[in-house]
């Protein structure tokens, strides 16, 4: 498993469309994907050709759509407006969604 958060990524390049380091306009359905979870497995091999099942999976809740810059990645915000915030919308309209993206690569080395 690899854990991403496109906001912050190592090299200093962000593809998300809020960003504090600079004003631009970003992918917005990466910007609702925020930091997710990359499971890979390898399908086939064949010389040097391999398949692989990529999967990506990412609950987003009102905590994370709401979250301010920088405090809000705190874990004193997290566990008090963040609960209440996802305690108050747990059903119904604002309530949790999960994204489960599935595909396939052809890696050639």
């Amino acid at each position: 498993m690899i854990s991403l958060n496109p906001i912050w990524p190592l090299n200093g390049t962000s593809y998300a469309s809020l960003n504090l380091r600079q004003i631009k306009t970003g992918n917005l359905a990466v910007t609702y994907l925020g930091s997710y979870e990359l499971h890979w497995e390898v399908l086939s091999m064949d010389g040097n050709l391999a398949e692989v099942l990529m999967t990506v999976k990412n609950t987003s809740s009102i905590q994370s759509a709401t979250r301010p810059p920088v405090i809000g990645y705190q874990s004193w915000w997290q566990n008090s407006v963040g609960r209440r915030l996802n305690n108050a919308f747990s059903t119904g309209p604002m309530s949790p969604t999960t994204q489960t993206f599935l595909w396939t690569e052809f890696i050639r080395w």
